[in-house]
């Protein structure tokens, strides 16, 4: 039986708990596997925050965590961030009500963790606080080369990510009716800037050029090209 439902794992259908307790030997391991990635709803947040607090093996395993951030539980949030050594990817659901005090504070939690690579700001209200979110994790990091993007209603409409050996930027910016778009370019420290519109127009464009022109009249940038599709 079990052989017959491992060859039916899927991503739909993933290992269970209860199939990995067959002995402990199939436990120990299979648990990092098992543990390695938390999704954890607005409802669950208590419970499951608490429980990775008391788990040190559930902690150790875990590389990716998909959580919601609030005005309540900010604070055991944090106290979990500052603990998960071996955490690689992070998805943050961000509320327009969120305030800047738990902003700042997962910021610096979130800046501590080395081994980040990834780093998703997600809402389904509004771009502001994602923003802002942003802002605050860059004072906390600078020069770190995390991945980080913006999602607005599941769709990524910004990312950004350092080059390891220049620590210059990349970064991507979408576009459309139903997204918003607001690009404020430091060109000293971008490499590259790749700007997408889903109906070929892209608004601001004069004071994006003029910020452009000003960089190279100034010597910050080396080389132009661009392309229309």
């Amino acid at each position: 039986m079990y052989e017959e439902r491992y060859d039916a794992i899927t991503v739909e259908t993933p290992l269970r708990i209860a199939e990995i307790l067959i002995n402990k030997r199939i436990f120990s391991l299979a648990r990092p596997l098992w543990f390695e990635h938390l999704s954890i709803s607005e409802s669950q947040l208590d419970l499951r925050l608490a429980g990775l607090n008391r788990s040190g093996p559930r902690r150790e395993a875990l590389n990716s965590l998909d959580v919601v951030l609030n005005n309540v539980f900010f604070n055991l949030l944090e106290s979990v961030i500052l603990h998960l050594n071996s955490l690689t990817v992070l998805s943050l659901w961000i509320g327009d009500d969120v305030h800047d005090e738990a902003l700042i504070l997962l910021s610096s939690a979130i800046a501590s963790r080395s081994t980040l690579k990834n780093l998703n700001l997600r809402s389904n209200q509004g771009t502001d606080q994602l923003r802002v979110m942003h802002e605050h994790y860059n004072d906390a990091a600078p020069g770190v080369t995390t991945q980080v993007s913006r999602e607005l209603n599941g769709i990524t409409y910004f990312i950004k990510k350092r080059n390891r050996q220049t620590l210059l930027s990349c970064v991507t910016s979408r576009w459309s009716p139903d997204l918003p778009f607001q690009v404020d370019i430091d060109w000293s420290s971008t490499q590259s800037l790749d700007l997408q519109s889903d109906n070929g127009n892209l608004p601001y464009a004069d004071r994006l050029l003029g910020g452009l022109e000003a960089a190279m009249q100034g010597g910050k940038v080396s080389s132009l090209s661009f392309l229309s599709l």
